[in-house]
């Protein structure tokens, strides 16, 4: 893959990435993903270290483990609303994002989603008051080695 690609041509009727499709693309800087597309597999776009902003549409439901880990370079993620799964070590060594939203109606996170996130991050999770109610509904594995600044924002 050459230097600074960005990928706009996936086709429209595919409705779901599968795993490791963009594993270690060094050089995607940025992506389109289909409005059609429902789930992203696991290690889909894992050591892309180029990558830096992705928006993943409204229809996706589920994203899987570590999709996004060691995306050194990922400074902006939305999470759509309709999205109720979130796998393990997802988001780990995403030095470079410094904010991110799990939506309310996220059921699921797995264990190590933000694998060594700093004080400087900040996550925003809709939909729980405290620590102790994520807990409740995730395990306390989710935030296993994460110190970020975590905002319990409430339903």
């Amino acid at each position: 893959m050459p230097e600074n690609t960005v990928i706009n041509n996936i086709r429209a009727d595919i409705i779901a990435i599968s795993g490791r499709a963009f594993y270690d693309c060094e050089n995607l800087v940025g992506i389109t993903i289909p409005a059609g597309v429902t789930s992203i597999g696991i290690h889909t776009f894992a050591y892309c270290h180029s990558l830096t902003a992705i928006t993943i549409p409204a229809g996706v439901t589920s994203i899987g483990g570590s999709a996004f880990t060691f995306c050194y370079s990922l400074t902006e993620i939305t999470i759509p609303a309709g999205v109720t799964s979130i796998g393990s070590g997802v988001f780990s060594d995403c030095w470079s994002l410094t904010e991110i939203t799990i939506p309310a109606g996220v059921t699921s996170v797995g264990d190590s989603a933000f694998l060594f996130w700093t004080p400087s991050q900040t996550i925003n999770i809709e939909g729980h008051a405290s620590q102790a109610s994520a807990d409740a509904a995730w395990g306390s594995g989710w935030r296993y080695e994460c110190l970020a600044t975590i905002n319990y924002l409430g339903n």
